[in-house]
């Protein structure tokens, strides 16, 4: 993962339900499929809608908050990893 800068994290900041689908798709080892398919964000909510990973989550630009970061999380657990 990266910051916002070389230097600076920023975890004050609020995410994207976009931004934490590519997380997770990433750490599932779906990203080069994500990048495959048109990479940051448009291939990455594809692989996600697709997969069933923003099943009954709000629209991919909106602020995610913990109930959505939590029904992504718990879609995540019905998808295969992918080992690299």
């Amino acid at each position: 993962m990266r910051g916002v800068s070389e230097n600076l994290f920023a975890p004050e900041y609020s995410i994207t339900v976009k931004e934490v689908e590519k997380v997770l798709l990433e750490l599932m080892g779906y990203g080069i499929h994500a990048e495959f398919q048109g990479g940051y964000p448009a291939g990455y909510i594809a692989l996600a809608e697709s997969s069933g990973l923003a099943s009954g989550v709000k629209a991919a630009n909106e602020v995610a908050t913990r109930k959505d970061i939590a029904k992504l999380i718990y879609n995540a657990l019905d998808i295969y990893l992918i080992e690299v």
